[in-house]
């Protein structure tokens, strides 16, 4: 994944879920605002 990319998802993470890829999305913990998970269509 590009360093671009990584940066983008962590501006947007503020809304909790970020469509960082076709089928890639970046879900911020709700237990944990520190941490956040990516996760495929798949999942």
């Amino acid at each position: 994944m590009s360093a671009n990319t990584i940066k983008k998802a962590k501006a947007l993470a503020k809304d909790g879920m970020v469509k960082v890829e076709e089928d890639l999305y970046q879900v911020k913990s709700s237990s944990d605002a520190a941490k956040s998970y990516f996760v495929t269509l798949e999942t």
